[in-house]
């Protein structure tokens, strides 16, 4: 009777994978997922830019012009932080589902990530001065995966109020290498963003290639969006650039210098 039981392909397959799941009892199972939270906030960093009385500061550029900037404002469209890769926790009789899905079974598709919303996002939409740099909250969220690696920022269009169809506008004047100064203004709608690892505020890795996770548990994640000031005019010829090169250029010197920095919570 009991080499009947080898003459059935289902019942073969059911002891493989009964087998199969034994095993993975021993070597056990990834870590269950970390619920906690992340709070997000912008800052600036001055560098070598210089804060004047009143509303505004200078620079010095790459080029040699002196830029005073007078006015401006700057659209913080949105940041969120990537998760790390990882195999996504299943509970062990999932598995052995899935297992006897494809030793008995047709093939079954199960939903993972899609182009859902990602929980670790914050969508201020915030127009920050760029005459009065600062610091600012943008609000906290709720997330499950267990680390983050690296993380995104975008500046946009403002969908309302006075920035409403405009991402960037500065203006003040210039002195170029010559002496001569005169009045500039830069304006545009144009969409800029940047993925950029997570960095610790005073990093001792050296050569700064050692990966930086920022891990979700009982702490709050705490992230901090730096971007640089003194280098927000480098390689901008006023003379020799249309406003929209400018423009571009003023953006992607933002997303160039833009840090993701880990503040507060655990990291490794």
């Amino acid at each position: 009777m009991s080499n009947r039981l080898f003459h059935h392909p289902r019942r073969i397959a059911l002891i493989l994978a009964l087998g199969i799941a034994l095993v993975l009892v021993v070597i056990g199972l990834p870590a269950q997922a970390q619920s906690g939270s992340i709070r997000y906030s912008a800052a600036w960093a001055w560098g070598s830019a210089i804060d004047t009385p009143g509303p505004g500061w200078e620079v010095t550029t790459d080029l040699g012009y002196r830029v005073q900037v007078e006015t401006g404002a700057l659209v913080f469209y949105s940041t969120e932080l990537l998760a790390c890769e990882h195999e996504h926790t299943q509970m062990l009789w999932q598995r052995l589902g899935d297992l006897l899905g494809e030793l008995i079974g047709p093939a079954t598709a199960y939903a993972g990530h899609g182009d859902e919303d990602s929980p670790a996002e914050v969508m201020p939409i915030l127009v920050e001065s760029l005459a009065e740099p600062a610091t600012t909250e943008l609000g906290t969220v709720q997330v499950s995966e267990p680390a983050y690696c690296q993380g995104h920022y975008l500046v946009a269009r403002a969908t309302d109020g006075e920035m409403a169809g405009r991402s960037l506008t500065v203006a003040g004047t210039i002195t170029g290498p010559d002496g001569e100064s005169r009045p500039f203004a830069i304006d545009t709608s144009l969409a800029w963003g940047t993925i950029a690892d997570l960095q610790l505020p005073y990093a001792t890795d050296g050569d700064g290639s050692a990966a930086i996770h920022g891990d979700i548990g009982d702490e709050t994640l705490e992230i901090v969006v730096v971007r640089g000031l003194d280098t927000l005019f480098d390689g901008v010829d006023f003379a020799g650039m249309d406003a929209t090169e400018q423009a571009k250029m003023i953006l992607r010197n933002l997303t160039n210098h833009t840090a993701l920095m880990i503040v507060g919570g655990a990291a490794h």
